[in-house]
Formats: structure tokens, C-alpha cells, sequence
């Protein structure tokens, strides 16, 4: 979906409100008694739900920090094992410098 890439363009209140409207999307997928691509459309759900979240709290300062940390965090546990495929690391270290550019904004 193309809004979720476009997350830093919206402004707090819109998150806000697709937030609202991903989370009733996916309590009525989870409670519908008969959907197609019932499975898809919940993982689709959560995955928009997560990025909105993610972008909420980069917004904040202390989400930013949050944020920071964790991404530090799970590149020195990924540094620190003996073999490392390259994608995981790369994963990795875009997460943390994603952040710190929201820092230095």
C-alpha cells in the first residue's frame, strides 16, 4: 500500500487516525467468521499497524532514543556471533542509521 510508504508525510493526526482504522480493520478480519485471504489480510493488517507505530514514535524524542537503542542493541548481539549472513547485518545497520537520521532532523 502506497501510504505506508509515504508514513512521514502524514501529520500526527492522520497517523492517529489510520492507526484507529488499521486496528478496526483487523479486530473485524480477526472476528469475521467467513473472509478470504483471511490469513493475508491480518498480516497485512499488523504489518501497517507496526510501521504507523514506528513512526509515531519516531516523532518523539524519547521514541527516537527508544528506538535508537534497541537498533544498537541488536546490531552489537548480531556483530557479537561468529558468523553473520550479510543480509541480517545490512537489515541491521539500516535500521540504526534510519533512526539516527530522524535524530539529527
Amino acid at each position: 500500500m502506497q501510504i505506508m510508504n509515504d508514513l512521514h508525510r502524514l501529520t500526527m493526526d492522520e497517523l492517529r487516525m489510520a492507526l484507529d482504522d488499521w486496528r478496526r480493520w483487523r479486530d473485524r478480519v480477526q472476528t469475521a467468521e467467513h473472509m478470504r485471504l483471511r490469513v493475508e489480510r491480518f498480516a497485512q493488517a499488523c504489518a501497517n499497524i507496526a510501521a504507523i507505530e514506528r513512526e509515531m514514535d519516531l516523532r518523539t524524542p524519547e521514541g527516537r532514543e527508544r528506538l535508537r537503542k534497541t537498533a544498537e542493541a541488536n546490531l552489537e548481539a548480531l556483530v557479537a556471533t561468529t558468523a553473520v549472513p550479510i543480509s541480517a547485518y545490512r537489515q541491521a545497520r539500516h535500521e540504526l542509521m534510519t533512526v539516527e537520521q530522524r535524530i539529527c532532523r
